[in-house]
């Protein structure tokens, strides 16, 4: 949404006008928690090569990195349920003709069709599930940032709506996880913010992302500040082959 992390806050101050987290934290370097695969994703190899990098920079740059994941499994489920069934029911109740709606809009929503309220439910009790293990990792650290990967892959070609394939996993219907690193932040309310960290195999772009309990939005903003300064990015032209943390050329 925007070019760079100092417009990603300059924009939060606009929106976010009552918000009462501290718009000028300290900069925390002790207690950031890193995972490449939160133990169970799918990561390409060039993925796992440019994310090493970035934390092995991380190290050289004096953060304590501590290598956790908060013991889950993918939650596309979960997301997927809540976000289709939402759907699906505000579409019921819409005056607006979802025939004007795209495929992939309108499939959204009648995937969401299948779903009951009792599923519904489960999955809001899910979710409390995922919040208390995520509370749970940054306690048992004392910390409050978690650095992964956005993707398991680089950006997929322009008319694709995802990837067919991460590392050994094909993406297959029904679920379609291929954004197993995305669902738990929109569950849970966790501040997340994303970040190039170069380009991949294919000269496409890799992303790495900053999360952060609920509440620590500048907080977040202010670590991802950090590490885009060590990864050298200023959307200029990057240099693809062997440059994991994005050099400029």
């Amino acid at each position: 949404m925007t070019r760079s992390v100092a417009d990603a806050r300059l924009f939060l101050d606009i929106i976010g006008e009552n918000f009462e987290g501290n718009t000028n934290p300290r900069l925390n370097k002790r207690g950031i928690i890193y995972s490449e695969d939160l133990g169970f994703a799918p990561v390409n190899t060039d993925v796992r090569d440019a994310f090493r990098a970035v934390i092995e920079s991380m190290r050289q740059a004096d953060f304590q990195m501590i290598e956790d994941n908060p013991g889950l499994t993918s939650s596309v489920k979960t997301w997927a349920i809540t976000a289709c069934y939402d759907a699906a029911e505000n579409a019921r109740g819409s005056a607006y003709n979802i025939d004007y709606l795209g495929e992939v809009a309108k499939g959204f929503i009648d995937f969401g069709e299948q779903f009951s309220e009792a599923d519904f439910a489960a999955a809001q009790k899910q979710r409390k599930v995922i919040r208390g293990h995520y509370q749970q990792m940054f306690k048992r650290h004392n910390a409050r940032i978690l650095v992964t990967p956005t993707l398991g892959c680089e950006a997929f070609p322009h008319g694709a709506i995802h990837p067919h394939k991460i590392d050994d996993t094909h993406i297959e219907m029904p679920w379609l996880d291929w954004a197993s690193f995305l669902y738990d932040a929109n569950l849970t309310g966790m501040p997340a913010c994303a970040i190039p960290m170069g380009l991949g195999d294919e000269g496409l772009p890799l992303s790495l992302q900053i999360l952060g309990p609920v509440g620590s939005d500048y907080e977040v903003l202010r670590v991802a500040e950090e590490i885009e300064k060590l990864i050298g990015w200023d959307n200029s032209i990057v240099t693809p082959a062997n440059s994991s943390l994005g050099q400029t050329a």
